[in-house]
C-alpha cells in the first residue's frame, strides 16, 4: 500500500530539479518519504574531464522506503547529501557522496561518506 509521485525539471543543459514524494496508506509511523534534489551537470563515461555535482535534502521514513537506492542518506533517517562525480578518463568515472542528518527513530546524528570508482566497457 505505498504510492510514489515523482518529478523533474531540466532548466538547461546543466541544471536541473527533482524529486519525489511516497506515502504507506498501511502504517502508522515513519510512512512517508520524500526527496529534493539540485543538480549540476553530470559526468560522462564517454567523455574525459566531465563532473557533475548535486546537493539534496532526503526524508526517507523505514516504514515507506524500504528498498532505497540512495547511499549517505539511509532509510529510517533525513538530511542533506552533497555529492560531485569526475570522468578522469575515457569509460572511468569517481563518485563522492556525503551524507549528513539524523535517525528518525532515535534523533542520533548520522554522517556518512561514501565512494565508487565505476568502469565502463
Amino acid at each position: 500500500n505505498i504510492w510514489l509521485a515523482k518529478a523533474a525539471y531540466r532548466f538547461d543543459k546543466t541544471n536541473a530539479l527533482n524529486g519525489f514524494y511516497a506515502n504507506n496508506t498501511s502504517a502508522d509511523d515513519f510512512d512517508k518519504a520524500w526527496s529534493a534534489q539540485y543538480s549540476y551537470k553530470g559526468a560522462e563515461a564517454e567523455n574525459k574531464g566531465t563532473w557533475g555535482a548535486w546537493a539534496a535534502y532526503r526524508y526517507l521514513g523505514q516504514n515507506t522506503d524500504l528498498f532505497s537506492t540512495f547511499d549517505v542518506i539511509l532509510a529510517g533517517q533525513k538530511g542533506w547529501e552533497v555529492g560531485t562525480n569526475y570522468a578522469p578518463f575515457k569509460n572511468v568515472v569517481a563518485t563522492l557522496r556525503y551524507g549528513n542528518g539524523k535517525d528518525l527513530l532515535t534523533d542520533n546524528k548520522v554522517e556518512n561518506l561514501f565512494g565508487r570508482i565505476e568502469m565502463f566497457f
